[in-house]
């Protein structure tokens, strides 16, 4: 049995069910117990490995967080030269840094995978593909898998900070040593890694080194419900924040919370050409297949301007040009509702070549 697709229902089942009535005789069991029942018996083995870890994970000096992150946070640099066999960075590694292909004059884009993730992971590598395909940048692909392929998902959440802080390190250690803008630097995130996009742009924004652009790509629900602005991807964490929706209430975010939210076929699971009983894991990477093909500039994802979409439902919705995905601008914000194609290719207006 898939325990990615188990855990995944879990998760949708416990947190959509908290909004739930008490009922005179019933009793309702807390979700976050079943979430903990489910995970005890997986994590008690690794429990002690992972306190020792945290006595080392949590050095925070002047805002650069060090310990273990060091050696589980890797950096692999992608670029036109070097798409199939990328190039490990390290932070404060001048040698490796000056011997690689990274230019400071090009775009950068770091891609985020999310839970149960790594770098070699449809998302990373799709986004990366599409990326050098199209357009001559600098792509860093983050591998955090150390925290993410842990099945103690709630243990993830918290270690997303510290982690996305460091990312924001690394990033920070290449404009001090390239010349590399802000301005030029663009974050994708899915799923949890948009969130750790989040306190990366966060880290940065407090350097005085605010980015460019931050895409997070159905950010996590579970795990940041509760959250303000501080502890999840907000709208001021870059200069253009936008998010694509694409399993809210479940394993994504249902409100806007970013400057430009896109809610394809109303933002909700179950996605066109999705099964309903996979729990939303479908749905939820929708996001990132409709994100990768917008790369390409045929494919145009064209949105209305809604004011508002709620529960899938739009409301008073006008075409004023704007486009979901990586053509996405800062000259349209506000909430988006558009539909698409249920197999490949999603958009529904796919320019002719010359």
């Amino acid at each position: 049995m898939n325990y990615k697709i188990v855990l995944c229902g879990v998760l949708l089942l416990a947190f959509s069910a908290q909004s739930l009535p008490t009922e005179s005789g019933l009793r309702w069991i807390n979700p976050i117990d079943i979430i903990v029942g489910t995970f005890k018996n997986v994590t008690s083995g690794i429990t002690h490995s992972i306190a020792s870890f945290e006595n080392t994970t949590s050095e925070i000096t002047h805002g650069v967080v060090t310990g273990i992150y060091n050696s589980t946070v890797k950096f692999y640099l992608y670029t036109a030269e070097t798409r199939q066999t990328p190039q490990q960075l390290w932070i404060d590694d001048r040698v490796s840094l000056k011997s690689s292909d990274f230019q400071g004059l090009r775009k950068t884009v770091v891609v985020v995978h999310g839970f149960e993730n790594d770098s070699k992971s449809n998302f990373t590598q799709m986004i990366k593909n599409a990326l050098l395909k199209y357009e001559d940048v600098n792509v860093i692909a983050i591998d955090w898998s150390f925290f993410t392929k842990n099945p103690n998902y709630l243990w993830v959440v918290s270690e997303t900070k510290s982690v996305g802080e460091f990312i924001g390190q690394f990033v920070d250690f290449l404009m001090n040593q390239t010349g590399l803008s802000p301005d030029h630097v663009h974050f994708i995130g899915h799923s949890i890694g948009a969130h750790a996009s989040g306190f990366a742009g966060k880290y940065l924004k407090g350097q005085g080194k605010t980015v460019g652009r931050i895409s997070g790509l159905d950010p996590a629900w579970p795990g940041f419900y509760t959250s303000g602005t501080d502890a999840r991807l907000s709208s001021m964490d870059a200069k253009f924040v936008d998010c694509i929706h694409s399993c809210g209430g479940g394993l994504g975010y249902p409100t806007a919370i970013c400057q430009a939210d896109f809610f394809p076929n109303g933002g909700t699971h179950v996605q066109p050409g999705c099964p309903w009983y996979d729990f939303g894991v479908c749905s939820h990477g929708r996001s990132f297949d409709y994100y990768a093909e917008s790369i390409d500039t045929t494919h145009l994802f064209e949105s209305q301007t809604c004011n508002s979409v709620v529960d899938g439902v739009p409301y008073t919705c006008r075409n004023e040009g704007a486009l979901m995905g990586y053509p996405a601008s800062p000259e349209h914000l506000g909430v988006f509702y558009l539909t698409t194609q249920s197999a490949s290719p999603y958009a529904k207006n796919i320019k002719a070549t010359e």
